[in-house]
This record gives structure tokens, sequence and C-alpha cells, in this order.
């Protein structure tokens, strides 16, 4: 493991760093779930960590959550 800056291995933050570190377990190139993957880990799981490092995820869920709270507000609002 790297000792300090941005590669040093730590817990996964976000639901896609947890999915990433997931894929890395299960491609046995990790032994517990920690991001970024190490080098000799697959293509493909570098790549899930490069879709992951872009949070869209977690973009699109907090999205919808405020369009879904503005809709209600939207419905409960009361004309003049």
């Amino acid at each position: 493991m790297k000792q300090g800056g941005q590669d040093a291995e730590r817990p996964p933050a976000s639901i896609e760093e947890f999915f990433t570190a997931q894929l890395a377990v299960n491609a046995q190139c990790m032994k517990e779930l920690a991001v970024p993957p190490e080098a000799d880990c697959p293509a493909f799981v570098h790549m899930a960590w490069g879709f992951a490092s872009l949070h869209l995820v977690t973009v699109l869920f907090c999205a919808f959550i405020v369009m879904f709270f503005l809709g209600l507000a939207r419905e409960n609002a009361t004309p003049l």
C-alpha cells in the first residue's frame, strides 16, 4: 500500500467504489474491499474504477431525489 496521496488504498466511499472493490475481490486480485484497485487486477476492474471515479450513479441518484421532492412540492402547493 502506498503512503498518502491519491494512490493510497482506502475503504470504498460511494456505491460505485464499493462495486469496483467487490469486482476486484471477486477477480481475486485483492483480498479486501479497498480502492483504487491494484495494478495486477484485470482490465475490466480498472475500467470499472474509471467509471466509478466519475460518480455518475451517485449524481443521478441525488438528482432523482431532488426531482422527486420538487414534484411533491409542486403537487402540494396551494394556488394563490
